[in-house]
């Protein structure tokens, strides 16, 4: 059985594929909801966005797992995280302003800022995961 912190491999070593695979994930996910906006193709890009939230928050998951197996210094982290709460507060503030301009409620050019102000906290997320890892150490 899958724990809150256990690998999909069953063992309690690290989730270090999980963690990269949802990043991953994420990161294409991010890409063709994008990708499908840009082409007019508004349907897609509303069942993209939708389906892109487990996936973000499977990296969430597996992102908060390493704490257990990794040192991570105070300040670093601290940025990091900043950042990583910032694009999880945003994300429902994105699409909160989906559903008020698909009823006419905000215009698209509003949810087109508050979508890119999104990705760019998760570029500056990502840039400062890799950062903490470089820095940190196994435990």
């Amino acid at each position: 059985m899958i724990g809150p912190f256990t690998s999909l491999a069953g063992n309690e070593s690290p989730p270090y594929l999980e963690m990269i695979g949802f990043l991953g994930a994420t990161v294409l996910m991010l890409i063709f909801v994008v990708w499908a906006i840009k082409r007019g193709k508004r349907r897609l890009h509303i069942i993209l966005a939708l389906c892109t939230f487990p996936v973000l928050f499977g990296a969430i998951h597996y992102a908060g797992a390493m704490d257990a197996y990794w040192n991570f210094p105070p300040l670093p982290l601290r940025v990091h995280l900043s950042f990583a709460v910032a694009a999880t507060v945003f994300v429902f503030l994105v699409a909160f302003s989906g559903v008020l301009h698909l009823r006419g409620l905000v215009s698209k050019r509003f949810h087109a800022r508050l979508a890119w102000s999104f990705l760019g906290l998760v570029l500056l997320a990502s840039m400062t995961g890799v950062w903490i890892f470089i820095v940190g150490e196994p435990k």
